[in-house]
């Protein structure tokens, strides 16, 4: 099965580059019912979109963020891919408290 990549760098400590991809991820399971499992610096998500079903992956590591997730089918990769990478640099955006962005996701 093809899978969707994306790679985000950060500048961040790794416990706060967590810290936020944390609260995204939180935000995705109240939006959207993703639910989410952790394991150290990894995080499982499993959910439905627009009727499609989805399995991600995001791993934090020292200088990016990246995951994985199934290839959603042509029609939506590519807004997808913009979705998830829009989202993924703002929570990670040093320029904002996470407080300050979680306050404009609701």
């Amino acid at each position: 099965m093809r899978k969707l990549s994306i790679e985000v760098p950060h500048s961040l400590k790794p416990q706060e580059a967590q810290q936020r991809i944390t609260a995204l991820v939180d935000y995705w399971h109240r939006q959207y019912g993703f639910q989410r499992a952790w394991v150290d610096n990894a995080c499982q998500l499993n959910g439905s979109f627009m009727g499609i079903q989805l399995e991600a992956e995001i791993h934090i590591l020292d200088n990016k963020v990246s995951g994985s997730a199934n290839d959603p089918g042509l029609l939506l990769r590519g807004p997808a891919h913009k979705y998830l990478s829009k989202k993924m640099a703002e929570y990670l955006n040093p320029n904002k408290s996470i407080e300050e962005i979680i306050r404009q996701d609701t």
